[in-house]
């Protein structure tokens, strides 16, 4: 018989019921559930007190954070496979308007003011250099 009570008590959650298995879980469950909704509830919080115009703002910012990353010799660059996707499928230029590329001027080739994604298609050639709503896609807030 003692070996039996050995057994049976080496092994103790072989023994607990399952309730009692089922709630340790639930309760591991529910603490880990509010950490996440806590987190998420504190990014929103930062988020609208540093954008007080909310995400689309936020979403600017960083969009335009992204343009003197924006390499014209570097066909692999991210930055530039990004916004070479992004212009002409939302037909837009730039994170607000074309004029967000004015600081990368000296980075895109002479002469050029907006890379030629944000170009109307079969406009390139005159686009890139004077940039209009007849030749590019301009986004005017």
């Amino acid at each position: 018989m003692p070996k039996q009570m050995h057994a049976r008590y080496a092994c103790p959650a072989k023994n607990v019921p399952t309730i009692v298995r089922k709630l340790q879980f639930s309760g591991s469950f529910i603490i880990i559930l509010f950490a996440f909704l806590g987190a998420a509830a504190g990014g929103i919080v930062v988020m609208y007190l540093h954008f007080p115009r909310g995400e689309v703002q936020m979403a600017q910012e960083e969009l335009r954070r992204t343009i003197p990353y924006y390499d014209v010799v570097d066909q692999d660059s991210l930055v530039r496979m990004f916004w070479d996707r992004v212009q002409p499928e939302l037909q837009c230029c730039g994170a607000v308007s074309f004029a967000d590329w004015a600081d990368l001027a000296e980075g895109l080739k002479v002469g050029r003011r907006v890379p030629a994604s944000c170009c109307k298609p079969g406009r390139e050639s005159d686009c890139t250099y004077e940039p209009d709503s007849d030749n590019a896609y301009l986004q005017v807030n």
